[in-house]
């Protein structure tokens, strides 16, 4: 759709004259993280609303038996990964960069256990004042051992590989074909 109106009813409109002139629905489409067009695409295409779009495959997730919507709509990581980029609280260099890294392995997990360890490992080292060692012991403290195992994933991660600009201000996709 090419037009200067992106509001919701518009692209709705759009997206349902064109699937009333006959187009079949996709099995998956692909968006950015935009709202409305979310919401137009899971209305549209499998007459849910987004929250009852997201509801079912959180059910799914959690062993629900639950029938998969009729569209699969993927979010692209590049988008994601871009706005986060830009959120100025990650301040720049290595603390960005890490952050970035490791919330791109959080939207790569593929079971919900994994997503649940990879997020309680972000919350633990981004909510600790200090990362090394507990004072008069030889032990890492919880921090530190979370952002070692992150870093650990991160330098392990293989595919897909995305390159983080030198300002951390935008990240590019590398295939690895």
């Amino acid at each position: 759709m090419v037009s200067e109106v992106q509001d919701m009813s518009t692209i709705s409109y759009c997206l349902n004259q064109w699937l009333k002139s006959g187009a079949a629905l996709p099995n998956e489409v692909v968006c950015d993280y935009s709202y409305a067009l979310i919401g137009v695409i899971t209305r549209s295409m499998c007459q849910l609303t987004r929250t009852q779009y997201s509801e079912t495959y959180l059910k799914i997730l959690l062993g629900g038996e639950e029938s998969l919507p009729s569209v699969y709509v993927r979010l692209d990581i590049a988008h994601f990964t871009n706005m986060i980029c830009r959120w100025k609280c990650l301040g720049k260099g290595p603390i960005k960069e890490f952050f970035v890294r490791v919330i791109i392995i959080l939207l790569q997990s593929k079971t919900l256990e994994e997503f649940k360890d990879v997020f309680i490992k972000i919350v633990v080292v981004a909510s600790s004042e200090t990362d090394c060692l507990i004072i008069n012991s030889s032990d890492p403290s919880p921090a530190e051992k979370f952002r070692s195992e992150i870093v650990s994933k991160i330098k392990n991660k293989d595919t897909p590989l995305y390159k983080i600009d030198d300002t951390c201000e935008s990240v590019i996709y590398e295939s690895t074909e």
